[in-house]
């Protein structure tokens, strides 16, 4: 039996669906990412990267503090980071 049976319309199933554009709205994170054994923290610093970056030039033009800021962590944490990125960068291809 459907578990949503009970809902009788009630919520999202009633609601008309909305399309999602997938350009606009979201980004790919390579699937190796999560392979390597990478801290939480380093998945999300790579993460943010990927979504700030121009897709045309490849390039992040925030500063080091601003993205320390929108992620929590110290921009000194940020750069040691960024410095043993390409390491791992280089694994996932």
């Amino acid at each position: 039996m459907d578990h949503r049976a009970h809902e009788r319309g009630i919520g999202m199933l009633n609601t008309p669906y909305v399309k999602k554009d997938t350009i606009k709205n979201f980004f790919p994170v390579p699937n190796a990412v999560f392979d390597l054994g990478l801290h939480h923290l380093e998945i999300n610093i790579y993460a943010y990267l990927l979504r700030i970056e121009d897709r045309r030039t490849y390039q992040c033009l925030v500063s080091y503090p601003t993205i320390a800021r929108k992620l929590g962590i110290s921009a000194t944490y940020f750069a040691t980071v960024l410095t043993e990125m390409p390491s791992f960068l280089a694994m996932v291809g």
